[in-house]
């Protein structure tokens, strides 16, 4: 189907119009589209995990400077945004209160649930916010700066780094005329709004550059981005820049980049994404070391450039060691290959960029429907699975709900039987006499030979050395103390665990074999229930006590060893130490009425579920509305596979 422009543009908005109409697309993503219909400005963005260099790269790029902040450790900012302007200029969005509470969540997982890396950033991260002054006050705020400011926002070691969350910059280089240039965070970024940003990014891009390292490139997190967010972006082209080359040595970069090269055809061969197939078979891979170029670009600018640049330095030397052949600056910039990549990114923009963008607009909206399809023909799985679970149901429910009775019965017999209770008072007990032991320690260190001089008692020197010693005494007990109260939280949680586990692997061993799918979900949902219900730290307040110097003239050294012991004795009596394991005595106590209480909770919701289910006309009635929500599905994918259809055959005449 042949189509002059204003039909192809009219032919674009009728669709979007319709797939926003029938709920395939929002509105945000319709606007996305209909924007490209009348832009000249293309796009390219560089993407990839976090550390493989992107920011580098744009360095040698497009400033041919150490702008941008290219730290082993992630900086914050999540879009940096290069545009042309009559001036330069820079503006910081700072990141939101939302945003560091989500840092501070992640740098405190202690299980499996987020990767060690992105626990370990948000921690870098969250050190670097809080020790800014009054750094609350700064959240959610927009401000421009002066370019000589810039580093102190975005620099790897600049004063607010850690909370800008983007930058614009706009730069007088002709360049950059219709040309917009992004750089992205690492989609592996610990804050999960940066990657959510990041993706609504790639909805706005034409071409985009894929920074990977030569250690890991087209590994499964480089597999993930282009499956899962690339794929449904609808980009126009893609090149890939493996970054760091240099890395490898005096080698053949050559014989290293076949290796990559036949990885990515593996890679085209085996998936069964046609896009992904389209834009890989499409693309250019360019070994890089943008580390190399800009040292290069530096020494243009002089050699104390580098001299001040202590990070520079450093690899200005290393790289010479390892390729002495590397001696004129044209040496540094030619062997980096940054010429090649800025080549294949002008040739792109030069000839490429109008089919780039006249395609765009069609390559959005029909990535944008593909996913619907995906979505809704996912939905019609589960919709024929709950069937299938309702079908299935309606027989045996009543003998589902005697088995699940039972097996209650089995869990609360186990729950009474359970010495949970009295191993936490045990342990409890065992530290009450550890404190014990502690105070009888102190108070044997009051003795005589802590003053050795009696005839100095009545001078009021000696008295206030006397009263720094006991004090001393005090703080050291009260640390004492502190240590074994931590100790006892990390047992009793342990112990907890352990009982939790062995209940656990009790009830499993009585799983009815027709109830396993049942039994096992509230088990489940049990073991899960009561692990949260664990207190990671049972807090204890410690007071410090003191001791007030006597003003009697008769204080002398035995009177100061008696009137010290009893003062120490008395601030640390039994009554005190018990005072201590109140809240832990307490969780003991209650301990089996919380593992009752998160298993009834639990057990109610299960019963309502069979209730629900007891009722076969309720049953019924769900299949039904399954089945009704499965034609409106299976109508809806038909239709929008007809619609891509004839996208797909159009042809745009730009005479």
């Amino acid at each position: 189907m042949i189509l002059k422009i204003n039909e192809y543009k009219q032919l674009i908005i009728d669709t979007v119009t319709k797939s926003e109409n029938k709920k395939w697309i929002n509105k945000e993503s319709g606007e996305v589209i209909k924007s490209f219909l009348n832009t000249d400005e293309l796009t390219i963005g560089f993407v990839g995990k976090m550390k493989m260099g992107k920011s580098s790269i744009i360095n040698a790029l497009v400033f041919q400077d150490d702008v941008l902040p290219s730290s082993s450790i992630p900086m914050t900012a999540t879009l940096t945004i290069i545009k042309y302007g009559e001036q330069k200029s820079a503006t910081v969005n700072i990141i939101t209160e939302a945003d560091f509470d989500e840092i501070c969540r992640i740098k405190d997982v202690k299980d499996n649930l987020e990767s060690e890396e992105k626990v370990k950033s948000a921690m870098e991260i969250y050190e670097a916010i809080v020790s800014i002054d009054n750094y609350k006050n700064l959240f959610g705020k927009s401000q421009v700066i002066e370019l000589s400011d810039y580093a102190n926002y975005i620099g790897a070691n600049g004063k607010f780094s850690a909370m800008a969350k983007s930058v614009v910059f706009t730069l007088p280089k002709k360049e950059l005329l219709g040309v917009t240039i992004v750089d992205t965070p690492g989609f592996n970024d610990p804050i999960s709004s940066r990657d959510d940003e990041t993706f609504n990014f790639l909805s706005h891009s034409n071409v985009i550059v894929l920074v990977q390292n030569p250690y890991a490139a087209f590994d499964i997190t480089d597999l993930n981005i282009l499956e899962s967010q690339i794929s449904k972006a609808g980009i126009g082209k893609m090149v890939i820049a493996i970054n760091q080359f240099d890395a490898l040595g005096n080698v053949s970069w050559e014989n290293e980049l076949n290796k990559r090269i036949t990885k990515k055809e593996k890679i085209i061969i085996e998936s069964g994404n046609s896009i992904i197939k389209k834009l890989l078979k499409d693309s250019k891979i360019i070994p890089v070391s943008s580390i190399m170029a800009l040292i290069g670009y530096l020494k243009k600018q002089g050699v104390k450039v580098l001299a001040d640049n202590p990070q520079i330095n450093f690899f200005y030397a290393k790289l010479q060691e390892e390729f002495p052949e590397l001696e004129t600056i044209d040496d540094f910039i030619n062997k980096s290959n940054i010429l090649i990549l800025e080549t294949e990114i002008n040739n792109i923009v030069s000839e490429q960029k109008g089919i780039i963008l006249l395609d765009a607009p069609l390559k959005k909206i029909s990535e944008m429907l593909i996913t619907t399809i995906q979505v809704k023909e996912n939905d019609v799985k589960n919709s024929l699975s709950t069937i299938k679970e309702l079908n299935d149901g309606i027989p045996d429910i009543e003998e589902q709900k005697r088995e699940f009775k039972n097996f209650i019965e089995i869990l609360f017999d186990r729950f009474s039987i359970s010495s949970i209770q009295n191993t936490l008072l045990d342990s409890i007990k065992s530290t009450l006499s550890k404190l014990q032991s502690k105070r009888a320690s102190y108070i044997s260190e009051i003795t005589n030979k802590s003053y050795p001089n009696p005839d100095l008692f009545h001078k009021q020197q000696m008295k206030k050395l006397n009263h720094e010693n006991i004090q001393r005494l005090y703080m050291d007990m009260n640390s004492e103390i502190r240590s074994i109260l931590n100790d006892l939280n990390g047992v009793i949680k342990s112990q907890v665990l352990d009982e939790i586990n062995t209940i656990i692997s009790y009830l499993t061993c009585h799983l009815p074999s027709n109830m396993k799918n049942i039994h096992g979900k509230f088990l489940e949902k049990l073991k899960n229930e009561l692990n949260t219900s664990i207190p990671s730290f049972i807090s204890v307040a410690i007071n410090v006590p003191s001791a007030d110097v006597p003003s009697n003239s008769t204080f002398n050294n035995q009177t100061a060893v008696t009137y010290y012991k009893n003062i120490f004795n008395s601030s640390y009596s039994d009554d005190c130490l018990n005072e201590f394991l109140i809240e832990f005595r307490k969780y003991a106590r209650d301990i089996k009425d919380d593992f009752r209480k998160n298993a009834h909770d639990i057990k109610n919701e299960q019963e309502r579920v069979f209730d629900v289910a007891n009722d076969e006309n309720k049953s019924l009635q769900l299949i039904l509305e399954k089945e009704k929500e499965i034609q409106i599905l299976n109508t809806d994918i038909d239709e929008i596979k007809d619609i891509l259809d004839k996208l797909k055959s159009i042809t745009v005449n730009t005479d």
